[in-house]
Order: C-alpha cells, then structure tokens, then sequence
C-alpha cells in the first residue's frame, strides 16, 4: 500500500508541474498562431494588393476611357463649329470687300441651311422631351448645364426602374406559385368531392382506392371490407364531442376490416403487392383480423363513457366494433377539468383533451384535427361534402385574386419597362448639341434681319462689319473651350497610361505568382487581409493611402506579438525546467525549450490517461478490499428496502385520499410510518455508519480503524448465538411502527391518530380493520395508486364480508377495493344484508344444492340479469320471461 500509494504521489506531482507547461502552452501557441497568421497575411499582402489592383483599377480605366471618348466627340465637335465659324469670317472679309451685292445672293441659300438643321435638330428635342415626360422628367432641356444636370437624375431613375422590375417579378412569381398551390388545393378537393359523391361514407379517397384494390385483386365485394369508420358515427346529439371522439378513434376508423375467412388471402395480397393511393403514390394501410366478437364479462358500462355518445350502423360486424371500442377506447366524457383530473386513466374532454394514464396526457389543435371536413367517422358524408363545396368556394375567392394581383403587377412591369427603355434611350443621347436648335433659330434670325437690312438700308458694309465682329468673338470662345477640352483630355490620356502601366505590371505579378504556385496560398489569406482593411472597400483614389495604413499597422502588430511570444517563451521554459529539475530522469528525453511543447504535453497527457488512473488503481485496490465493498452493498441494500417501504406507504396514502374516511366530517386516512426507539437497532445502524464514514482521511492509520470497525462488526453479525439480534436489525420492517391518521380533507389537519383499536366501537374498529386489510394486500400486490394496473390479477376471497358491519361502513370497504383495483369476491348468502354490494357488482355466482344428487352447482347472472329479476317482481310479483335455459336457471336459484 505504501509503495502503491508513493506511485500516486509522484505522478500527481508530474502533473501538477506539468499543469502550468500546459496552461502556459496553450497561451505561446495563441500567440505563436496568431504571429504565423499575421506572417503569412503579410506575405501574400503582395499578391493581394497586386489584385486588387486588377480590381480596383481596370473598371477605373473603362470609365476614363468612356469619358475620354465623350471629350474626343465634343472636341471635334468644337472643331467643326470652329471651322465653320472661321469659314463664316472669311465669307464675312470677302463680301465686306463686295460691298455687300454678292451676300443679298447667298443670304437665301444660308437661311434654307441653317431651316433644315433646325427641322432636324427640333425633331430629335420633341423626342427628347417625349422620353423626359415618359420618365417623369419635367424639366424643359435648353441648356448644355441643364443636359448636363438632367443625366444623373436619369441614371438613378434607371437604376431604380431595374431594382423596382427585380421587385415586382420576384412578387409576380411569388403570387403565381401560390396560385399555383391554390390551383393544386383546388383541385384536390374538386377530387375528394367527386370521390364522395360516389358513395355516402367520409372515408378520404386514398383509403378507398386502396380497398377498391384489393378487392379487384381478390374479387371480393367491396361491402364485406368495411373500414370501422363506415360503421361508428358520433350521435347528432353529442356532435360537440365529434372532433374529441375523431382524434380518439381517427386511427381505429382507418383499420380495414377483414373478415376471418378472407384474412389469410387479403394478407398475402398486401404481402405481395405494392399498396398505392388514387394518385398512384405510395400508401399504408392498416387492417385488423375480425372474429367473433367475445362475451362480454359484465354489461356495466360507465353512463359517461364514450361508448355512448356512439352510434353504429347495422353490420355483421358490428358487435365486433363495439366489443373493441369497449375494450380499446373506454374512455370516461368529462365535462370539466375537475372531473377529468379526479380520473386516473382514460379520461377525455371535449376540448380534445386526452388522459391515457397518469402519465401521459394529450391535446391537439391543429386544424386538420378541428376542421370536420377531415373528419371520417360516420355512414352520411352530406355535412362534409357542404364544408367541401364551401371550401372550393374559399379557394375559388383567393385563386381570384391572386390573379387578379397578378394581372395589375403585370401592368405596372409593362409601364416600368417602358419607362426603363426612355432611360435608356435617354442616356443614349450624350451630346447637347444634337438637340440643341436654338442657335439655328437665332442664326435664322439673325440672317433674316441681315436680308431685310441690307435690302432696306444701303449700309451693308457696317452691317457685315457688326456681324463679322460679333463672329470673331464666337470663334474665340469656341478656340477657348477647344483649348480646355484638349488640356482635360491630355491629362485624362497621361492618368489611363499610369492606370493601364499599373495593372499591366499588377497583372504580370499576379501571373508569375500563379506560375511559382504560391497564389491559390497567398489566396486563402484574402479574406483575411480584406477584413483588416475595413469598410468602405479601398477606391482607385485612396487605394495607396489604404494600403499604407495597412502594412504599417501589420508591422506594428508583428512587432508586438514577436515581444508577446518571446515574453510568453521565458515563462514556458522556466516552467519546463522546474519540471525537469524536480524529475532529472526525465532530462534524456526532454528539453526545456518551446520547441519540445509537445513533448512535455505528450508526458501530461500519458499520465492523465494511462499512469495516474493505473496508480490510483493499484492504490484503491489495495485500500478497498472485498469486504469494504461488501458492507458497502450490505447498507444499500438496507437503504433500498427503507426507500420501497416508504415509496409504498406513499403509494397507499394516494389511493386511500380518494376514499371518503368519514364523508360527514370530510376525513380520509393516511398510513404514518415512524421510527422505532430501539437501542439495539439504533446501535446496529451507527456501526454500518462508522464504517463507511467518509470523513476519515486516506492514511495508513484512518485505513486501520476503518478495517477494525468493519471486523467488530462482521463478527458480531456471523456469531451464531446472536441470531435472533441479527434477524432484528437486518430485517429493515423492524426499524418502524406505523400509525393510521384520519386527516380532515380541506384543512389537512389530524383529527384522530389510531396506533391500535382500543377506546373504539364494534363498527369503528371494523372500519378500521377494513382500511388495514386493503393497505395490507395492496402492499403486498404492489398495487398501482390509482387502482387501474393493466394486465394484473390482484384477487381478494373474503367469507361473510358484512355480516357484523353496517351498510355505511360496508360501502366504505367496498370504495376501498374498488380504488386499489382489487378482483373482489364476496361469499355470503344473497339476503337483505348483501343488497349494499349491489352497486359495486360486475357478476352474481349463485351455488345451489341439489337434494337428489348432493352436487353443487354454480350459476351465472350479470348485474343487468339480476335487474331484470327484480324489476319483473317488483312489477308484477313475477320474473320477466327469461331469454335462456341458463337464464331460467339462474333465475330459479336466484328465488
């Protein structure tokens, strides 16, 4: 024991050093792991970056292009206007040299020109302002800074006109799929109509096609496989039990059932053959084998029992169904809560609330369960085809208008489409001066009033001097903004050739390193490095700023977590050395370096798993030798009667609270076990304490006394002589006395303490002696509390029960056997003492003597027979006419 136990020691010390190895570990590979991850961002930083480039920059190119291109239209559209402005000077010198008589000649020509770019120019602005209004754009366009202003607006109008089509089509298809649902629930109860309209049953069609199967197979008719809703229906008066009584016998009613004779051929179809519903999907079916329905052992049948709010319908089967329904699905109807919670099993609401035992309790709202139009008991399917019609009707009514919210987004994408395709057509128009016909009218304007000058004024000279001043200042305007255009198209050029020069390289990059194969690695890290970025995503203007701030924070995180893990490093190999400097044998394997972490983990965890439970082990096993274990099982076994015993009593006081002890004070009993005061007893059960006491330690010397009191006690148990001492203290029903307490019911106050019967009256101590047998034998049947134990024979013979007793106490015995669910045969003479078990009895056994043959016979009469008896005499003072020979029998020895 002492070497087993200095074993223990060491390995708990090796884990105990090694425990801080391991804590200290796991904090250098957090940061030793972080450090790696921080690494390797960095190292695919480059490629990222590179990519990001592509990304970023190449759809930053096409837009400079796109505009590049806007500025090449307008600077050659300058071009031309320059052109012709400097053609309109020269035209302008050379008839100022004429004198004017040459320009009265032209002036015609210029007119009818500048007419037909303005017909032309009016054409496209009408177009133009049709697209606008189509848009819902109301602004009139006779400015280049309007035209400019008006395209944002109509890029968002047109990016708002594609997110509101995405909206209305995902709507619109949304609304047709449940169109279509509607058209398939539609359609299944059109389906189920004219499945019922082919017969008067509420059977649902799967389970006819089925049946409809099998007796095609077999060429059988129809009638003779009813299913056992075809026959039972919930009566008229009771249909507010209809959907309780459904969810009760739903599963019943879809058994098919198939006579005796046809049972071994329907078995060996349905064996052999795939069972499909009327849409050829497959099915299950259940069916019960249908004999001859059994003799009933009693014909007292509860007047709330479900059996009947019933109704059957005329069958060979029929008593059958109802023998089953009797034994299956007795359930008593209760109109209240109380009542159902008084009812230990097989309780039912009309709330669909079910009681099975006093376990399991059930309810079900769903509405399958609620709606009668999946209801299926009963031979008259009229109520359920209206609900069905007027289900169709509702179907009808949604399907409606879903098509008609269809039809309306249908309209509204039609005018969103159309508005969409102005926007675009809108867009598509990029240059002012296409539609601008405002100059053309004043040029037309202008030329005009020249025309009319010079043919009324002789001053033409002035005249084409004034318009050739105010030509030159058109052309200098012109060159001016020429001249801005070429400057802002230059540097636009320079910025896509530094863009185009960047990607190209970023490009190159990115090949080469898919060529290396390092770029699917450094890939696995972008996530990484663009959650590290943040948000917004860097742009082509603040992408170097971005990736500036994002290496110098990495270097600042490495530089912190290298002086973390180096700090962190001195902790874990000064704790790998006070290891090695307590365990030196273990320096040839291992070195107090991180580098050897899983190595000193590998040592933790071998001796978690394999050398301290192997020496625990071999310590405990030496400390706790047979006889430990022994005495051990000796006091739970002890225990365990103690615990039966009281887990019984309790039982009992279950069962005996249901019963009326004294109904005019309102009093029930109660068994009140208690503790015996016996030194002998008491001294043994000290003993079994002290030695199993755990408070001793684990020592050699807390070891000796503990194996000493268990020795005193063995002995004392094995010596022969104290025996008759031995069968006291182990017998644990020794260790109480028990008491009878008749407790008042609403107060649960003790009103009376019985330890014996003295002080009482002849009938008081026979109720008394009544509640003792029952508890007695329902102990000792081990009876269920609330009286109804399923598949047991608990049979009680008592001899001239209530010859000393009154009917009141007779009646309480009688309560008491039927709460603990006792079989109860009363033998005494049938006179006017015996007429108080009338109410309890199932079954009258009348023994008769014949004088003749000195035989006795024994004859049978229900509870109901024996009415019938009494009635008969009490009607005319004779028995009514019996229905058998055994009934004329029983009625003679009833006389």
């Amino acid at each position: 024991l002492s070497t087993a136990h200095q074993e223990l020691v060491r390995a708990r010390q090796q884990i105990d050093l090694l425990q801080p190895v391991e804590k200290i570990g796991a904090k250098y590979r957090i940061l030793a792991d972080e450090r790696n991850h921080l690494s390797l961002q960095q190292a695919a930083a480059a490629t990222f970056f590179q990519q990001q480039i592509i990304d970023i920059f190449q759809p930053e190119i096409d837009r400079q292009r796109a505009k590049l291109s806007e500025f090449e239209e307008a600077i050659g559209r300058l071009e031309t206007q320059l052109s012709e402005q400097r053609e309109k000077i020269r035209r302008l010198r050379n008839e100022i040299e004429e004198a004017g008589g040459k320009r009265l000649q032209q002036l015609p020509d210029l007119i009818r020109l500048e007419q037909e770019r303005l017909e032309r120019k009016q054409e496209n602005f009408l177009r133009y302002e049709e697209l606008c209004r189509n848009c819902q754009i109301h602004v009139q366009v006779l400015t280049s800074e309007q035209f400019r202003q008006i395209r944002p607006q109509i890029d968002q109008l047109k990016d708002s006109i594609e997110a509101e089509l995405t909206r209305l089509k995902h709507q619109t298809e949304e609304k047709i799929g449940k169109r279509a649902r509607l058209n398939d629930d539609l359609l299944r109860e059109v389906q189920e109509l004219q499945e019922l309209e082919k017969r008067s049953s509420k059977l649902p069609p799967r389970f006819a096609s089925m049946r409809s199967q099998i007796c095609r197979a077999l060429h059988l008719d129809e009638s003779a496989l009813p299913f056992a809703a075809e026959l039972i229906s919930v009566s008229p008066a009771e249909s507010h039990w209809e959907a309780s009584v459904e969810m009760v016998l739903r599963s019943f009613g879809l058994s098919l059932l198939i006579p005796l004779e046809f049972h071994s051929r329907v078995r060996g179809y349905v064996e052999g053959h795939r069972m499909e519903d009327q849409y050829g999907h497959g099915a299950r079916i259940d069916y019960l084998c249908v004999g001859k329905a059994g003799a009933s052992s009693g014909d007292r049948i509860h007047q709330k029992s479900l059996f009947h709010k019933l109704q059957f319908k005329q069958h060979s089967m029929t008593p059958w169904i109802k023998a089953q329904v009797l034994r299956r699905f007795d359930f008593q109807c209760c109109d209240s809560v109380d009542e159902f919670n008084r009812i230990p099993k097989n309780a039912l609401t009309a709330n669909r609330h079910v009681k099975i035992n006093a376990e399991l309790h059930k309810k079900d709202d769903r509405s399958q369960i609620v709606d009668p139009r999946h209801f299926v008991l009963g031979w008259d399917n009229t109520d359920k085809k209206r609900r069905i019609k007027s289900r169709i009707a509702e179907l009808e009514v949604e399907r409606d208008q879903q098509s008609e919210l269809i039809q309306k987004w249908d309209c509204q994408l039609t005018a969103h489409a159309e508005t969409q395709r102005a926007a675009t057509e809108l867009l598509a128009v990029t240059d002012f001066e296409s539609i601008n016909f405002q100059h053309h009218e004043r040029e037309i304007d202008a030329l005009q009033q020249e025309l009319r000058e010079l043919k009324e004024s002789n001053e033409t000279v002035k005249l084409l001097a004034q318009r050739l001043h105010a030509a030159e200042g058109v052309e200098q305007q012109l060159e001016q903004e020429r001249t801005t255009s070429l400057t802002t198209k230059g540097s636009l050029t320079t910025q896509i050739q530094q863009d185009e020069r960047l990607v190209a390289s970023a490009v190159s990059a990115v090949n080469q390193a898919e060529k290396m194969g390092v770029y699917e690695e450094h890939a696995s890290q972008f996530a990484a490095i663009r959650i590290a970025l943040g948000q917004p995503e860097p742009t082509a203007a603040d992408f170097s700023t971005r990736k500036a701030e994002w290496e110098a924070e990495t270097n600042r995180r490495l530089a912190s977590l290298a002086s973390s893990v180096d700090e962190v490093s001195g902790k874990l190999t000064a704790a790998m050395t006070r290891f090695l400097r307590e365990f030196k044998e273990e320096s040839d394997d291992l070195h107090a370096s991180p580098q050897s972490l899983d190595s000193f983990l590998g040592v933790l965890d071998q001796l978690r798993r394999e050398d301290l439970p192997r020496y625990e082990r071999k310590f405990k096993e030496r400390l706790n030798e047979e006889v430990t274990k022994e005495v051990a099982l000796f006091n739970n076994a002890l225990r365990q009667e103690e615990k039966e015993i009281a887990d019984k009593i309790t039982q009992l006081n279950i069962a005996l609270a249901n019963v009326d002890y004294d109904a005019n004070r309102g009093t029930y009993m109660r068994l009140d076990p208690r503790r015996v005061n016996d030194k002998e007893i008491e001294s043994f059960r000290r003993s079994l304490r002290e030695c199993l006491d755990d408070s001793l330690d684990s020592s050699d010397e807390a070891n000796q006394v503990r194996f000493q009191r268990i020795q005193t006690l063995v002995e004392r148990l094995a010596d022969k002589e104290r025996a008759t001492w031995r069968s006291k203290v182990t017998d644990v029903r020794n260790w109480y006395d028990f008491a009878a307490l008749e407790m008042e019911r609403d107060s649960k106050v003790v009103k009376s303490c019985y330890d014996g019967s003295s002080g009482q009256s002849g009938g008081e101590k026979a109720k008394l002696a009544f509640t003792i047998l029952v508890a007695a034998l329902a102990y000792q049947f081990d009876v269920d509390p609330s009286g109804e134990t399923a598949g047991r024979f608990q049979f009680v013979v008592v001899d001239e029960m209530f010859s000393k007793v009154d009917d009141q106490n007779a009646c309480y015995a009688l309560r008491l056997f039927q709460q603990f669910g006792l079989q109860l045969l009363i033998v005494a003479p049938l006179d006017a003492k015996a007429r108080v078990t009338e109410p309890f009895v199932d079954r009258y056994l009348h023994v008769v003597k014949d004088a003749s043959t000195q035989r006795s016979q024994m004859f049978s009469m229900t509870a109901q027979e024996y009415d019938e008896v009494l009635q008969g005499f009490a009607s005319n003072g004779k028995p009514r006419q019996a229905r058998s020979q055994r009934d004329n029998e029983s009625l003679r020895s009833s006389r």
